[in-house]
């Protein structure tokens, strides 16, 4: 960690401190929710995690949705970081069903790209294809909405043509090395339908 973030850590810890002694909870969740994004910040997801959960706490005692939302998405940055890809897709598997609730569609695309990277990383590319697809339509939808720029919907559409190759590559191989016609038909046409016979 560098000496920003022992910074932060320390400026964070005393504003945590402060807010259990005021008894403000919400004040409390802030502090816990911006000291566990600065352990993730600084390398230290492990330390997050305990920090994260009680800011998860405190929002459904509040009843506090969005900040239900940040607090999953960022218990699944943490949980990425630690290589725990289950917990990560489940806490963003629950901040993508929040968004929704919220009708939030830029943290709606952001939990289906994280889906689909996961997704992608573990050789899930159906699951894959099927997240990128909803983060492409809702980077459209975003930006028509006039909210962000034509890099969004590229950025949307690379992914979502990596996962699409990546989901054919298996087939391609086996045809490659078991079905010599149908490679033979598909260099002749330039047809990748030949290739999915």
């Amino acid at each position: 960690a560098g000496e920003d973030d022992n910074s932060a850590v320390e400026f964070y810890s005393k504003a945590l401190e402060a807010s259990r002694a005021s008894r403000d909870r919400a004040a409390e969740g802030a502090a816990c929710y911006r000291l566990g994004k600065t352990y993730i910040e600084a390398q230290q997801a492990t330390k997050a995690v305990n920090f994260l959960h009680e800011y998860e706490r405190i929002t459904k005692d509040l009843d506090d949705l969005q900040g239900r939302g940040a607090a999953c998405a960022a218990l699944a940055a943490a949980y990425q970081t630690i290589d725990d890809d289950d917990k990560s897709v489940s806490y963003l598997k629950d901040f993508l069903a929040i968004s929704e609730k919220t009708e939030n569609l830029v943290a709606q695309g952001e939990a289906c790209c994280a889906l689909g990277v996961i997704y992608n990383k573990k050789g899930a590319y159906a699951m894959s294809v099927e997240y990128f697809e909803k983060n492409f339509d809702i980077a459209r939808s975003v930006v028509s909405s006039g909210v962000g720029d034509n890099a969004l919907v590229d950025a949307s559409r690379v992914y979502l043509g990596m996962a699409r190759g990546n989901k054919m590559l298996g087939k391609y191989m086996m045809k490659i090395q078991f079905d010599v016609n149908s490679l033979l038909k598909w260099k002749n046409k330039k047809d990748l339908s030949a290739m999915e016979e």
